[in-house]
């Protein structure tokens, strides 16, 4: 492809994902048309002008079949992760490429779910509250445990969960997952065949599966009632993987600790019955916050792409229809 001649449509609202300085370095990879609102382009007109299609979160959902009529449109940057809002299912497996952020910003969920889960095992807030309220009674109902030895059960080991694993290992714990789309086993974990097993052979679980029909309310009563008394139960996926009000019973229950920072309804935390558990700890889905070194990730993920793609080189993170069908 000629670089002079490629056009590269951004469409993408968000300021942190697209900034001036990214535009910049886009433009001396083709010629840029940068859209921010789109509630009158006529999407399949500019999508017929362009060749590399660049999209995040926000973006507008992409006209349905429309690989069957385009010849220009080659190829699809998603910033982010999500893209089943933005990118229909008949764009995947066409001869269209798209990819997203893949494995580049697992680190910070990863980070996100570590320090839920130590915040937890070691009663962070219930330190502080004791130190600056020395008078105020707070309920500690458990001592602080330490990660050595503890059984780590990882529900879903895509790219978050295995860096989970591999952040975690220091600290020696024993691990198992499962994940029904892994064929074989890493070494050093062993394999659940069902959720049951996950859950009762196990101290602590985390959630790192995608969102799908498979994973959706999938947490239930009946697997958290199987781990240990005084286990930990982490989420930094999808709330709606758990049943909230399942996890909420068994929490007043005082049989499990639990780290939270995702729900199903994040515009009104204080709504979940999760918000009057004293042994939850709730983030609001802003565990995995990066700042700077998040968005610098995930531009550079975003170029070195689409600098291969021009040069015609391989790409990085491609979707494939079985990827699309367990994404979220």
């Amino acid at each position: 492809m000629k670089r002079k001649n490629t056009i590269i449509t951004v469409l993408v609202s968000n300021t942190y994902l697209v900034t001036r300085d990214f535009l910049e370095q886009l433009m001396r990879l083709g010629t840029v048309n940068h859209y921010s609102a789109w509630d009158t382009l006529d999407l399949c007109q500019v999508l017929a002008e362009t060749d590399i299609l660049v999209t995040g979160w926000g973006s507008p959902l992409l006209p349905d079949n429309f690989p069957k009529k385009n010849k220009r449109l080659k190829y699809i940057c998603h910033l982010t992760g999500e893209m089943k809002k933005t990118i229909r299912p008949s764009y995947i497996g066409s001869r269209i490429a798209v990819t997203n952020w893949g494995s580049s910003i697992a680190f910070a969920t990863a980070e996100g779910a570590i320090a839920l889960l130590f915040s937890v095992l070691k009663q962070i807030p219930a330190l502080y509250h004791s130190v600056v309220n020395p008078d105020v009674p707070f309920e500690v109902t458990r001592p602080v445990m330490s990660l050595h030895g503890m059984r780590v059960g990882i529900y879903g080991l895509g790219f978050i969960g295995q860096l989970v694993a591999k952040m975690l290992r220091p600290f020696s714990p024993c691990f198992s997952f499962y994940d029904p789309t892994i064929k074989k086993a890493p070494r050093g974990m062993k394999q659940h065949h069902s959720m049951h097993d996950l859950f009762k052979n196990n101290d602590i679980v985390t959630v790192h599966a995608g969102l799908n029909d498979a994973t959706r309310g999938s947490v239930t009563y009946e697997k958290l009632s199987l781990m240990p008394q005084g286990g930990v139960f982490i989420n930094t996926a999808r709330g709606p993987i758990v049943v909230e009000k399942d996890l909420a019973r068994i929490l007043r229950e005082k049989r499990l600790y639990a780290g939270i920072d995702v729900i199903e309804n994040e515009r009104d935390w204080l709504k979940s019955p999760l918000a009057k558990c004293s042994n939850a700890i709730l983030t609001g889905h802003c565990i995995a916050s990066t700042g700077k070194i998040g968005q610098q990730v995930i531009q550079q993920t975003a170029l070195e792409n689409i600098r291969a793609f021009i040069h015609g080189k391989p790409l990085k993170y491609v979707i494939d229809r079985e990827r699309y069908r367990l994404m979220t």
